[in-house]
């Protein structure tokens, strides 16, 4: 299996990018639909934490390339009590 774009950029400019697209949906619509975000007016001095994609190959159950993205904040810029106040385990 090849290895998977490292970046959004990246990944617009392989011949599969609809592929990427589509698994890049699949999470925004899964977030919506698990309610894990909120959005809000940003405080005013504060700026934005930013995040990135990150992609990855699966296998399906017959062998077959499978695309996955999840969409993760850069939380190396949280400030504690600034920028969160709770921290969540991202596995269980």
């Amino acid at each position: 299996m090849k290895i998977p774009p490292s970046t959004f950029n990246e990944a617009m400019q392989w011949s599969d990018t609809n592929e990427w697209l589509k698994a890049m949906h699949k999470e925004i619509n899964l977030m919506s639909e698990m309610n894990v975000h909120e959005l809000v007016k940003l405080p005013e001095g504060c700026r934005a934490i930013g995040c990135r994609w990150v992609l990855k190959f699966k296998e399906d159950a017959k062998g077959g390339p499978v695309h996955k993205a999840h969409l993760v904040a850069q939380g190396f810029l949280q400030v504690p009590g600034i920028n969160f106040g709770k921290t969540f385990a991202p596995v269980a």
